[in-house]
Order: structure tokens, then C-alpha cells, then sequence
């Protein structure tokens, strides 16, 4: 298998990107994971961050653009244009992770005993909504698997081979590897549906309040030094 490219689109998200790249980074150093991250071109902190860590950063503003007309966050929009562009990246194995998750040694040793083409990877989560709750290692809720976009690793030569079998002749996969939509909570699933062989890895580790950042970021920041 070749180099597994983990691509995370991150706008106003240092707060969690910054947690969670401080405990995901040995793991992507151990395993030769390609780890880019792809922002907007406001965001300054985040690319400022990116290069202070070495860490492959790309800017867009593909995230507010959707067939020709404005999008709220059109994630995938930004990560194809990427896709397009950045062709030095390629690889035939890609993990989409949210700038939010905490990943674990069990996830990357499941894939790298299995990695078949024809499946399509998630994972649960566990919910940890606070700083002081992950430090005390309580979650407030546990979410089974829904292969959602917060953690998809599929493989793109399965899934150009599934376009051509769908006949989806308006759909140019060398152009656009994500399905793409207005805002992220349209996207998952249509996504996610293309890919009929299904696998959990496991659990991650979600930091922040689930389903409230799919138009852009809401939030309230999540502060380490309030504890």
C-alpha cells in the first residue's frame, strides 16, 4: 500500500486543531501518514500554524462555492480542488478526518490489516465536550459508526471504477473525488452511499459539541486554560 494521505479541512477550528495535531502527530510520524491540512485564505492562525509545525497546508475559497452559485461550507468542495491541484499528493488511499478527532494506534493498525479496495472505513466516536471531561476521560455519549465525514478512508481507484459502474456521466471524478453540496451535513451520506462494502475501524475521540459547525464554524472555543 502506498502513502496514506490524510487530508482534514480546518477553517476557524486551531482551537480544536491544535489539541488534537498534539496527540495525533507521533502516530502520523510512526505510520508515514501524509497529514495536510486545507483552510480558507482568512484564516491566517491556521496557516500561520501549519508552518510553524511543517505541516503541508493548502488555502481556497472553494468552501463558499457550489455550481455556480454561494455555499455556506462546501467542504468537499475545498478538498477536490485540492485533489485537482495538488497531484504530488497523490495517493491511492485517502482518510478524511476532521480537525476534531483524536485518532488511536488500534484504528491504523486495523486498516493496514485489512486496506481492501472495496472498503469503505469509519469509525465510531466517543463525544468529549469539554477539556476538563477529556482530561477526567468521561465522555458524555458514545456514537456507533455512520461511516459520517468526521473520519471516511476509502480508496480512489475503487471508487473512480464505482463511478464508471453507476454510469455517473455527469459526474467527472477526476475533478471531483468527494461529492460535493452547499454545506457539509448534505454531503456524508451521499457520499458514504457510493461505497456498498462498509467497515469500522473502532472509536475515536470527538473534542467539542457534535453536529453544529456543518455551515461553518459556531462554536465556542475550546479552551484549555479555563481549567
Amino acid at each position: 500500500m502506498n502513502q496514506l494521505l490524510v487530508l482534514s479541512a480546518s477553517v476557524n477550528y486551531l482551537d480544536y486543531l491544535s489539541f488534537t495535531y498534539s496527540l495525533n502527530k507521533d502516530l502520523f510520524k510512526k505510520y508515514n501518514l501524509n497529514y495536510v491540512i486545507v483552510t480558507d485564505y482568512k484564516d491566517n492562525e491556521t496557516y500561520n500554524f501549519c508552518i510553524s509545525n511543517s505541516i503541508n497546508c493548502y488555502r481556497t475559497d472553494a468552501f463558499y462555492h457550489f455550481n455556480g452559485k454561494d455555499a455556506t461550507f462546501n467542504r468537499a468542495g475545498a478538498l477536490n480542488e485540492f485533489l485537482k491541484i495538488n497531484t504530488a499528493y497523490s495517493s491511492s488511499w485517502i482518510l478524511l478526518l476532521d480537525s476534531d478527532i483524536i485518532l488511536n494506534e488500534e484504528i491504523i493498525d486495523s486498516f493496514l490489516k485489512t486496506n481492501q479496495a472495496n472498503i469503505f472505513y469509519g469509525c465510531g466516536r466517543e463525544f468529549y465536550l469539554s477539556y476538563e471531561n477529556y482530561q477526567k476521560n468521561k465522555h458524555s455519549g458514545i456514537e456507533q459508526c455512520k461511516h459520517l465525514g468526521f473520519f471516511q478512508l476509502f480508496n480512489i481507484e475503487y471508487l473512480k471504477k464505482k463511478y464508471e459502474e453507476l454510469k455517473l456521466i455527469n459526474y467527472d471524478y477526476n475533478n471531483n473525488i468527494i461529492i460535493s453540496n452547499y454545506n457539509v451535513s448534505a454531503q456524508d451520506g451521499l457520499f458514504a452511499n457510493l461505497f456498498p462494502n462498509k467497515q469500522s475501524l473502532g472509536y475515536v475521540k470527538h473534542i467539542g459539541p457534535p453536529y453544529k459547525n456543518w455551515d461553518g464554524r459556531i462554536t465556542e472555543q475550546w479552551n484549555i486554560n479555563q481549567y
